[in-house]
């Protein structure tokens, strides 16, 4: 009905052929549309757990297979699982912006701080003592300045958005 109106321009095209997809991997035959379906293991699970960062269909074979390589139980630590998490879907991720959160775990520091996050959060850690650790984190960085995201003073190197401190207080930039 909706694509038959005038009103519909590309994006909202395509946005309705995705929301068609995803719906028909959920609920095969509900829309009525053709589509393309999920056919491994890692692709069915993407869209039965609303992955939309990554288009699915492109990329399901190849991250279908890093996951079959991974030996059972080989995944013990916090740190392994962000690995291959970076490993598997990180870089597939959408180029439109909305991932730059994500696209962090492409760094080994960022998998080992969100790794470090992580133990903490299963290990119910309070908040005042997550803060404190943060902060004794932080004193054995090398670097000068520290990303934290909205709260920042400064943008990071060429950056558009303040998202960065120093570790020192008084000091405003680097």
């Amino acid at each position: 009905m909706l694509e038959n109106t005038e009103l519909m321009d590309d994006k909202d095209r395509a946005d309705k052929q995705e929301a068609d997809q995803r719906l028909e991997n959920l609920s095969p035959g509900i829309t009525g549309e053709e589509v393309e379906y999920a056919t491994t293991p890692v692709g069915k699970l993407c869209f039965s757990h609303s992955v939309t960062e990554i288009d699915i269909i492109r990329f399901e074979d190849e991250m279908n297979r890093k996951v079959s390589e991974i030996p059972e139980e080989s995944i013990s630590t916090e740190r392994e699982l962000l690995r291959n998490i970076a490993h598997i879907f990180i870089n597939h991720l959408k180029d439109d912006g909305d991932e730059k959160n994500l696209k962090r775990l492409q760094n080994l520091p960022a998998q080992n701080f969100y790794s470090m996050y992580l133990a903490w959060r299963m290990q119910n850690t309070s908040y005042s003592e997550m803060i404190r650790n943060v902060l004794h984190y932080w004193e054995g960085l090398q670097d000068s300045t520290v990303f934290v995201h909205k709260w920042g003073d400064f943008p990071r190197e060429e950056g558009l958005h303040k998202n960065m401190v120093c570790k020192h207080s008084g000091e405003n930039s680097p």
